[in-house]
């Protein structure tokens, strides 16, 4: 049996070493675990390594959907297992903090002397898959708090939207409130009470939400099919565009960067704030969305929004307005349309005044025709015409 453990083991760390990016666990066995298992202590009918090895197996399997790899050698996030705990008695703790994957050395600590020190492992009840897999359910606990999963999330139907789901601080409320029960007898589950000792000795899995925060921090964005709240302590660079469904709602809870690229949803509700953000798309008041590039915002905007240019904008390549469409060049922004051009058919270009950058203003009497260089727009000019160039 042992040997089969080891044989999944070794398989289930070369595909996640294979697929790992940027985020990988270290699973660090500390002395106070291997001391549980000596003579005249509660698990001395067990072997340690044999525990260990179920425990890193248990782990591995847990985050090789992700790509997130796990060893005892290296690792950006750390767990230390069997450090001894103080105060009243818990499980495990995310040191470093809810989201903070993405800071200086990550880490949770794993308390296994507060189960040795139940009767729901000691005795007959201290056997190899109980002791492993409540050890191991809290290492993946804890590490999932690392990449700012909440314990709301083993709803798998967990909202952000609904009234009382978040804080004063737009965090998440811990378990049990208005939109969320349980326990669902999965990974993130807070099983604070003794009745749920054999879900803690069980083998739990990560529900669908946690799976999409996982992929979410992992990817630097994700295409969630969940409506999601995005803080994490020391900011968020995005990594790969994001495109959520118009029933969605993304809602920002740190200071988001959007790294060159595009951040849609159905709403987009800002607590913090979005950098480097160049346009804006939106449906009345409803922000739909943040782009770099006018070409993208372009694919996802209908009837009745309007686009607007707030930062500043250097065209990569020509583009078409079309008819229910409207852009605005909001003022303070900066457009350089370089030797490309915005032109109409039949949506609407408006300029508000202080707007700053390179290009010429085509018009048939008041009405906006397209934006170019200023030979480009004389070249494109027809008989009665006019060509505005900016101040």
């Amino acid at each position: 049996m042992f040997k089969l453990i080891k044989l999944i083991l070794c398989i289930s760390l070369f595909f996640s070493n294979l697929f790992a990016q940027n985020i990988s666990i270290k699973l660090v066995f500390e002395q106070g675990f291997y001391d549980l298992f000596n003579a005249g202590e509660e698990w001395e009918n067990l072997n340690a390594n044999d525990v260990r090895y179920f425990v890193i197996n248990k782990v591995s399997t847990d985050y090789a959907p992700y790509g997130i790899s796990v060893s005892t050698g290296t690792g950006t996030l750390t767990a230390k297992i069997g450090v001894p705990y103080s105060g009243y008695r818990k499980f495990g703790h995310a040191i470093s903090g809810i989201g903070s994957y993405n800071e200086p050395n990550p880490y949770a600590e794993i308390y296994c002397s507060a189960y040795a020190e139940l009767n729901a492992w000691q005795g007959t009840n201290a056997t190899l898959e109980r002791v492993s897999n409540a050890i191991a359910n809290t290492t993946s606990h804890e590490i999932g708090h690392l990449l700012n999963l909440y314990h709301v999330y083993s709803n798998p139907n967990f909202d952000p939207t609904c009234s009382g789901a978040l804080n004063s601080n737009h965090i998440p409320n811990e378990p049990p409130n208005s939109c969320s029960s349980g326990p669902f007898s999965y990974l993130m589950d807070n099983l604070g009470s003794s009745q749920y000792d054999e879900l803690r000795a069980s083998d739990r899995v990560f529900s669908s939400y946690s799976d999409e925060v996982i992929r979410f921090a992992k990817n630097g964005g994700y295409n969630m099919t969940k409506s999601l709240v995005w803080g994490v302590p020391i900011g968020f660079n995005q990594e790969s565009n994001i495109n959520m469904a118009d029933n969605l709602t993304f809602m920002v809870g740190t200071t988001h960067n959007l790294n060159g690229h595009y951040l849609k949803a159905g709403t987009i509700q800002v607590f913090v704030s979005v950098t480097n953000s160049k346009i804006v798309l939106k449906s009345g008041s409803t922000i739909k969305g943040y782009f770099t590039y006018l070409n993208d915002v372009l694919q996802f905007a209908t009837t009745g929004n309007t686009i607007e240019i707030v930062g500043t904008l250097n065209l990569s390549s020509n583009n078409i307005i079309p008819s229910g469409i409207t852009l605005t060049i909001k003022s303070g922004s900066n457009l350089n349309v370089g030797n490309f051009n915005i032109t109409t058919t039949g949506g609407t270009i408006s300029v508000e005044q202080n707007v700053t950058g390179n290009f010429a203003i085509l018009k048939t009497g008041t009405t906006i025709k397209g934006l170019y260089t200023p030979q480009n727009a004389i070249n494109a000019s027809v008989s009665g015409q006019t060509i505005q160039l900016l101040p």
